[in-house]
């Protein structure tokens, strides 16, 4: 459950929020297009639960640590033999390897979405040393051509970019149904925006890392706290 405190802790949800660029080529909307016709079972929205759960985990990670880059990583651009699933297993030890070489706590969240036109990819919120996203970006580009994903990363397969907390969380939860967006921001304060999906979802469609989950949150802190910013 959100707290008031967590809720003052960053901004609210602006209604504006800049779409992800560079999923725009022919080969990712066809290559998009066969995922989606083998999708058995499938998910529209972010359900309420989730929602919630990430708003919960993010905002009082942001209390911890302050320095955070978005990633954006489309995996249908990669034509990897790695399904998404596998690719996100393999990023998320990735990135904890990458955080606890630069003594950075290993807090992570994503969400994943496809669309017809972006295909399967995920948003990615990752903590960072100070100024080091660009150094974050090229690891993961490399990451993603070598032996863990085989990816031919086509151009646009990966994006990052600076971003606000509140400013990721309202994009990220804009696949909710109207509805249960209304009943987010009546619990806990926080407005989103909320559209239509493009596509259905198979599989998990969030991730957050072990140390931002609830049950783990009093040892993060007690272990990272000093080296918080």
């Amino acid at each position: 459950m959100v707290t008031k405190k967590m809720e003052a802790a960053l901004p609210r949800g602006s209604s504006k929020s800049e779409a992800p660029r560079g999923f725009q080529t022919d080969s990712g909307r066809r290559a998009a297009h066969r995922h989606i016709k083998q999708c058995r079972v499938s998910r529209l929205h972010l359900s309420l639960t989730d929602a919630q759960r990430l708003l919960a985990a993010v905002q009082w990670g942001a209390m911890l640590w302050q320095e955070w880059r978005g990633l954006t990583v489309n995996t249908t651009l990669l034509n990897s033999p790695a399904g998404p699933a596998a690719i996100m297993r393999a990023l998320a030890d990735h990135l904890r390897h990458w955080q606890a070489a630069r003594e950075v706590p290993p807090l992570y969240a994503w969400v994943r979405e496809c669309g017809g036109q972006h295909g399967d990819h995920a948003h990615m919120l990752v903590a960072i040393p100070p100024g080091g996203g660009r150094a974050l970006s090229h690891a993961i580009r490399r990451w993603l051509q070598g032996p863990g994903v085989r990816g031919d990363a086509a151009k646009g397969a990966l994006h990052s970019r600076p971003t606000t907390i509140g400013g990721w969380l309202a994009y990220t939860l804009k696949t909710m149904t109207p509805a249960d967006a209304q009943r987010l921001y009546l619990e806990c304060g926080f407005r989103v925006i909320a559209s239509p999906p493009a596509a259905p979802v198979v599989g998990q469609r969030i991730g957050i890392a072990r140390a931002l989950q609830q049950k783990a949150r009093n040892t993060t802190r007690a272990q990272y706290g000093r080296n918080a910013q």
